[in-house]
């Protein structure tokens, strides 16, 4: 799919928080006053896949960089189909409705053992039957 040209396409990059979350950019072409040979290109955030990693995403690039973005990171930029797109779409679904059921699932373990600890009668400071002795204030 790699052509001379991606100027208005859509191309997968990685940008985020951590500049290595998969990225949907619009390639809105080359950057005045670099080289041309280096291909570094002006995009637009279109989508961010905040729940996959790069390994995630690597499969779908197949090595085909064509040019980076301006900034740090993993800044190369892939040639991407729409399909590929749509699944990138439902892996990062997927991947954020385990991550939440987890986070739920921590929260209500978390709040069942701070609830045995309150019954326990053990300090929530120390974890002993310290009566006060470590300065926690009951």
């Amino acid at each position: 799919m790699a052509s001379n040209d991606m100027t208005g396409k859509l191309v997968l990059g990685f940008g985020g928080i951590t500049d290595m979350e998969p990225c949907i950019y619009r390639d809105n072409g080359h950057y005045d006053g670099t080289l041309a040979k280096l291909n570094v290109r002006k995009v637009e955030l279109v989508e961010l896949f905040s729940d996959l990693t790069p390994m995630d995403a690597a499969s779908s690039t197949h090595n085909d960089k064509y040019g980076c973005r301006w900034g740090g990171g993993a800044n190369g930029l892939f040639p991407v189909t729409t399909e590929t797109i749509d699944a990138l779409r439902r892996l990062n679904t997927e991947k954020r409705v385990a991550r939440e059921a987890a986070e739920k699932q921590l929260a209500v373990e978390a709040a069942a053992h701070a609830k045995l600890l309150a019954e326990s009668g053990l300090c929530p400071k120390c974890g002993t039957w310290c009566f006060g002795d470590c300065q926690e204030a009951r």
